[in-house]
């Protein structure tokens, strides 16, 4: 048989309830023998909805939907790992591309077509697809909407001609799906050794984009479709239920994969045995019983094993990502293991910052950095700490570290420690260089953060304040006051009402005339006292 152009790669771990996708795939504009599908089940089940599929392709004569439907059989006392099964699919692939997708999403006729089309133009690339997403519950149970309707009333990220995430050059980790679908060449994945297969990726935090970003470090160029998408409609457990949480950047995109994009990393830090064998005999075939038995690893698997203590680290991490600062303290000390990696330590660290706890925030984040020293959450939060004790020196040092090798794709953090910068240049007396801070720290605070916004331009109109320049301060601390109210931060009003009158007395002392009066006027209108 001629090998096929694509190999589709759709994973189950027991969760699935519908399988239209198979639907879909019988619906391509391309000859069948262009792609192969695979059904890779992590535990035992043994869909009867998939079966009676291929009973009915048997029955009429038509080629069947599925060319490989591998369980996996991994008992159920381990919870699951989606770069395993990763892993398993590129093995037996026989696609010159491999695409990993998700299971239960629409696709238009032209999917596939697409992705061996752009591989055509572009062979040097690594490629993604966003998938559009409608919360609607009318769709529940599926019953093949239309496109049109699954664009409706309901869909989260459709501007009118693409996905939102597609038009954010800025921020794209948080608005586009990484990890809905993505594709490269096959022996691209293999020879970076495969998805890697480390503890930190076991259940809800992985993805595909572990292989992106490695890919990127190698020199592959990542680009996202144009104009084909993936659609997916609402379902119960569409985020999952009980999930194992790995480390993550507070919106779910793993620690481990984005420090690998930062350090310029290609290998994988746990490489599955049947990839390196492959890697390590580049052009010779493996028959595919000889594969999966190098798949599985006994001792490498151990890790996987659902136990009290890791669920209990997990539920940590939850109240952590979650902003539940006192919950995650308290489950962090109930650990009788607790992990020594140096952003577990910084995340707790910073957990116990926030609730006040500041010498034993001081000494986990000291030793994070003893591991790490260039580990920007750790350098940010001990930055805060220095700048509550007054040592501003040393908290510019710790702002400056971390702002020197921030990825710009943690806006979060990245907003923190400029706040931070900001605020301590300004109490060095450094008013111009607080102002730049303030200023570059504003386009980070999103449009809704009326607070956030408030804090921000306090400080700027301190910073204009503080060189003379009364008019540009009073202007900012009126806006300041408006968001202020907005907010409901009683605490930020009083300070802008303090530095309106510091205004009001050194602008009347500095300035002849009468532009300060009519500032003054214009401030309470502004307000509208």
């Amino acid at each position: 048989m001629e090998q096929p152009k694509v190999t589709l790669l759709l994973l189950d771990w027991d969760c699935r309830e519908s399988f239209h996708i198979f639907n879909y795939l019988k619906k391509q504009d391309i000859p069948r023998d262009w792609f192969e599908v695979q059904w890779i089940e992590f535990y035992s089940r043994r869909s009867p909805e998939i079966g009676e599929v291929l009973a009915s392709a048997q029955a009429s004569g038509q080629v069947p939907p599925l060319d490989l439907w591998l369980v996996l059989d991994v008992p159920e006392t381990y919870y699951y790992h989606k770069h395993f099964m990763y892993n398993a699919g590129i093995a037996l692939a026989r696609g010159e591309l491999v695409c990993i997708m998700d299971s239960d999403a629409m696709l238009r006729p032209g999917f596939v077509r697409s992705l061996v089309e752009a591989f055509d133009r572009d062979p040097g690339m690594v490629l993604h697809l966003d998938e559009v997403r409608n919360v609607d519950r009318r769709f529940h149970p599926f019953a093949y909407p239309s496109f049109e309707e699954v664009l409706g009333p309901g869909c989260i990220n459709w501007n009118g001609t693409a996905t939102v995430g597609l038009a954010d050059e800025r921020t794209p980790l948080f608005t586009r799906n990484y990890g809905a679908c993505m594709c490269a060449p096959r022996q691209a994945m293999v020879g970076l050794g495969g998805a890697d297969e480390h503890v930190d990726y076991l259940g809800h935090v992985c993805g595909p984009y572990d292989l992106t970003f490695r890919m990127g470090n190698a020199g592959r160029k990542e680009v996202w479709h144009p104009s084909e998408f993936l659609y997916h409609v609402w379902h119960p457990g569409t985020d999952g239920g009980n999930n194992y949480i790995g480390p993550h950047d507070g919106r779910n995109n793993s620690t481990r994969a984005l420090q690998a994009r930062l350090r310029g990393e290609t290998l994988p830090a746990l490489e599955n045995p049947a990839i390196r064998l492959l890697r390590e005999n580049p052009g010779r075939d493996f028959p595919d019983a000889v594969l999966l038995d190098a798949l599985f690893d006994p001792v490498r698997m151990a890790d996987w094993v659902i136990n009290p203590e890791s669920m209990a680290l997990s539920l940590c991490r939850q109240a952590y990502y979650g902003s539940r600062f006192e919950e995650a303290v308290e489950r962090y000390r109930s650990l009788s293991d607790p992990p020594q990696q140096a952003d577990f330590l910084a995340e707790m660290g910073r957990a116990l910052s926030i609730t006040g706890r500041r010498p034993e925030a001081r000494g986990l984040l000291e030793k994070a950095l003893a591991q790490d020293p260039a580990l920007q959450l750790a350098h940010s939060v001990l930055g805060w700490l220095e700048h509550n004790e007054r040592d501003y020196r040393q908290a510019l040092w710790h702002f400056e570290r971390a702002l020197s090798v921030w990825d710009c794709l943690t806006d979060d953090f990245l907003l923190e420690a400029l706040r931070g910068q900001a605020w301590a240049y300004l109490h060095s007396g450094r008013n111009t260089q607080a102002e730049l801070a303030f200023r570059e720290a504003g386009g980070y605070v999103s449009e809704n953060n009326a607070g956030g916004k408030a804090e921000i331009l306090l400080g700027l109109g301190q910073s204009l304040l503080s060189q003379g320049r009364f008019q540009e301060a009073g202007a900012i601390f009126a806006k300041g006051l408006a968001l202020a109210a907005k907010a409901g931060r009683e605490d930020l009003k009083i300070s802008m009402d303090r530095q309106m009158e510091e205004v009001r007395g050194r602008g009347s002392r500095g300035q002849p005339g009468g532009w300060f009066k009519a500032l003054w006027g214009r401030i309470f209108d502004l307000c509208g006292r």
